[in-house]
């Protein structure tokens, strides 16, 4: 996931063990809430080929 939303691996970690994230990165999670926008940033990432996008 972290790769996904272009986070480091400890940032992300922190996130979900409760630390609260910068306001910028805070805002993109939210937006990641959504199926829709959530379905964009995967079919745009470069981590994922083809099979795992799906």
């Amino acid at each position: 996931m972290s790769e996904i939303l272009g986070l480091g691996i400890n940032s992300y970690r922190n996130y979900e063990n409760g630390e609260i994230p910068s306001q910028s990165n805070g805002n993109m999670i939210q937006l990641m809430r959504d199926p829709r926008k959530f379905k964009s940033v995967v079919e745009i990432s470069q981590v994922l080929n083809g099979s795992k996008k799906k």
